[in-house]
């Protein structure tokens, strides 16, 4: 049988820490496989720590083999667009689909379920609070008429997003989120108390598997998905917040890594804070691929994801590839950019397998 090594470290009950591995060797190498009897299951040890083995399709990082990204709205000199371009994962080839959502949308955020690409805050106007929720279909790669069914139940404005895989996501942005359930399209009160100072103060999420790291300008949290509670401490006590401002997006992954803006505002950021998302501890910093950047438009992909527009002093459709196993990318070119607006940052990303 061929097996797939993952990246995800097993946790324990409560999703916080690697459990004790009752019968793992003493003294692992690096590539070491083993068969854990306490819970029959296979791991590998890389980078200092035991991971899962995932047999097939199994695990976190296979449940869903990304394939496609999409990037939806965004703006550029006060106007917000409708459009939305696909990017193929294997190709690096984008397509213009046109105008395809109902409302267009700025200093927003998306998230998708397993058919539909969801955004939030569509106000169809420039830096506007809205309950506005709207949808993309996979499928038919055509926007969803607008429904106030899905709606949120408070207006947000500069919106970002917690999700848990293709459950359900936590529109950030207030100090109470919305929680939208993306099997039954419908938007209840999420949490309270998040570190958010009213609309428009801005709120990011690095999520991952089990948690997501908030951060908006110097503030820091944790949302526990198992519990769905936040945390007003790192899981490791640290003092390096996840990220240091709310205009400075974050980068998420399978590969048990977050990447959080170093420095920077709505531009000037050059570098990423990496963090083990299992651990919640601070790895390192890396260069951004395109430096003097924010307000960036990233995707998430399975080995490698995208930048697709950003602001650098003006809005563009500058883009990257980015490739989570060494932290390294380059910036695309012609015929690997967005198309069919003159260029857009603070819009929304969303993905399929």
């Amino acid at each position: 049988m061929a097996f797939k090594i993952g990246s995800t470290t097993i946790i324990d009950s409560n999703g916080l820490n690697p459990p004790k591995l009752s019968s793992a060797p003493a003294s692992p190498i690096a590539g070491q496989v083993y068969y854990n009897t306490s819970d029959n299951k296979l791991y590998q040890y890389a980078n200092g720590k035991w991971d899962s083995v995932a047999i097939g399709n199994a695990g976190f990082k296979y449940r869903t083999v990304i394939t496609t990204g999409y990037v939806m709205g965004g703006y550029q000199s006060g106007t917000p667009w409708k459009n939305v371009n696909r990017m193929v994962h294997s190709t690096d080839v984008m397509t213009n689909l046109g105008d395809q959502l109902a409302y267009s949308s700025s200093y927003s955020d998306a998230a998708p379920s397993k058919t539909v690409g969801w955004m939030f805050a569509a106000a169809n106007a420039h830096s506007t609070a809205s309950a506005n929720i709207i949808g993309f279909n996979f499928a038919t790669e055509t926007g969803r008429a607008a429904n106030s069914a899905n709606y949120a139940v408070r207006a947000y404005n500069d919106a970002g997003r917690a999700f848990k895989e293709t459950e359900y996501v936590h529109i950030l942005g207030e100090t109470i989120t919305n929680k939208f359930n993306f099997t039954t399209e419908t938007s209840t009160n999420g949490l309270s108390g998040l570190i958010a100072n009213g609309t428009g103060s801005g709120v990011q999420g690095i999520s991952d598997e089990n948690y997501a790291g908030l951060y908006n300008d110097g503030g820091y949290q944790t949302l526990q998905f198992a519990t769905d509670t936040i945390s007003t401490d790192r899981l490791n006590g640290s003092t390096t917040s996840w990220g240091n401002n709310n205009q400075q997006k974050p980068i998420t992954s399978k590969n048990n890594k977050g990447y959080g803006g170093n420095e920077g505002t709505y531009n000037a950021g050059y570098n990423w804070r990496v963090h083990d998302m299992v651990t919640a501890t601070h790895e390192k910093t890396v260069a951004k691929v395109m430096g003097n950047t924010g307000e960036e438009n990233y995707d998430m992909g399975q080995d490698h994801q995208y930048c697709m527009g950003q602001y650098d002093g003006a809005q563009n459709n500058r883009g990257h590839k980015f490739f989570y196993a060494m932290d390294y990318g380059y910036e695309l070119g012609a015929g690997s950019l967005r198309t069919g607006v003159a260029g857009g940052s603070s819009g929304g990303c969303v993905w399929k397998g």
